[in-house]
């Protein structure tokens, strides 16, 4: 139905001597009101809905005048499997836009072209530059070109610094907050939290009313209101090891407090090692959930459902074993689902004699323990992802 609107309308335009397209008086789809406009258009993919707005001033004005037509694009495409931005993490630093139904990714370009993507909602992509305190510090659409870059903050330059964006209905605007430790010695290790609503001229600065440190490179997940990190809580000393508990830091984006979750996962360390990739945090499927890769061809999952009285609750745990694809060295990590029972996964392989293999897209299915491989052209070589929903949502309408 989609293309034959479009066909419709470009049939009822005439062209004059001068090669420029006019429409007709008597097109039917230009006399159309904007509210049939956005339900016929809220059914077309994103890419037609911007070749329409080129085609006459009435639909211009349709799709780009009217912002709940943006929120009825998303409220529509929350059906639908999210997007992904690819990280390129080798020399060109490059970023892609991939969907998976389409089966290829598109190369999207930012202005500056070094920033690293590292959390989004609503179509909205927040952006860091790679130095040691982050600056500039962005909010972009990349299907519009709108950017905002946020102000500068004297903070330390320490790698676990992490940032998220969500979005407050309670006054309609977008915040980031960022999390990162403070203190030289083990004990005297402590989070504090800036956070910032889109359109102001600083930072707030937010103590923390627990003793958690973030996980290194684990990401903010904004999820029901709130942005999740994972980090390190209590610890129990044993003769050469740490135990630490592994928790769930959850921040209230409209009433700015912080809770915790526990999970029940924890780490064995030694003063050598880290607390690395070793977990991940997603929207898998619309859960919560938390992901524990320590144990290789391994995955255990806890996944958390938002409760009636506000807060969050452990849903249900289970594991799975995944068997190789081949005889080779691989490394896996989980980032998206299809569907609840057809997870996305990042296999890196390494082969004896050609080295580093490009990475492979793979959908898994635990219940019937099946690969398939997800043939995605124009995907970098190795890659980061981060789940995108792309939208014609406007920051300055936010601000």
């Amino acid at each position: 139905m989609h293309r034959s609107l479009l066909e419709f309308k470009m049939e009822t335009s005439t062209v004059d001597n001068n090669g420029t397209r006019r429409q007709a008086n008597n097109g039917i789809a230009q006399n159309l009101p904007p509210d049939i406009l956005h339900d016929i258009f809220s059914m077309f993919p994103l890419e037609l809905i911007l070749r329409c707005k080129e085609v006459c001033k009435t639909w211009y004005k349709a799709i780009k005048e009217y912002p709940s037509f943006a929120y009825l694009l998303l409220k529509r495409s929350s059906d639908h499997p999210p997007s992904y931005i690819l990280e390129d993490i080798g020399p060109s630093t490059k970023l892609f836009f991939m969907d998976a139904a389409d089966g290829k990714a598109r190369e999207i370009r930012l202005d500056p072209v070094e920033m690293r993507p590292r959390s989004s909602w609503n179509g909205l992509l927040l952006c860091v530059a790679p130095r040691p305190n982050l600056h500039p510090t962005m909010v972009c659409n990349p299907i519009t070109k709108e950017q905002i870059v946020l102000p500068e903050i004297d903070v330390p330059a320490v790698p676990e610094n992490q940032v998220g964006i969500g979005f407050d209905p309670s006054i309609n605007k977008y915040k980031v907050a960022r999390m990162y430790p403070l203190g030289k010695n083990e004990e005297d290790k402590h989070s504090l939290c800036e956070i910032i609503t889109l359109g102001e001229n600083s930072w707030r600065k937010m103590g923390l009313p627990f003793k958690v440190l973030p996980i290194k490179t684990g990401r903010a997940i904004f999820w029901e209101g709130a942005l999740h990190w994972i980090c390190s809580g209590k610890e129990e000393r044993r003769k050469i090891d740490v135990i630490k508990e592994v928790c769930i830091l959850r921040f209230d984006i409209s009433k700015e407090v912080f809770d915790l979750v526990p999970t029940p996962f924890s780490i064995i360390t030694t003063t050598s090692t880290h607390l690395s990739y070793k977990f991940q945090l997603l929207d898998l499927a619309g859960s919560l959930t938390l992901v524990d890769l320590q144990e290789a061809e391994k995955f255990s999952l806890c996944q958390y459902k938002r409760s009636e009285a506000g807060g969050i609750h452990q849903e249900r745990c289970f594991s799975f074993d995944l068997k190789p694809l081949g005889k080779r060295l691989q490394f896996y990590s989980l980032f998206g689902a299809v569907d609840p029972d057809k997870l996305l996964l990042k296999v890196s392989i390494i082969e004896e004699n050609e080295g580093v293999l490009p990475d492979k897209i793979v959908v898994y299915s635990p219940e019937k323990e099946r690969f398939s491989y997800l043939e995605m052209r124009g995907t970098p070589k190795s890659f980061l992802p981060t789940s995108f929903r792309p939208s014609l949502v406007s920051i300055q309408a936010t601000l």
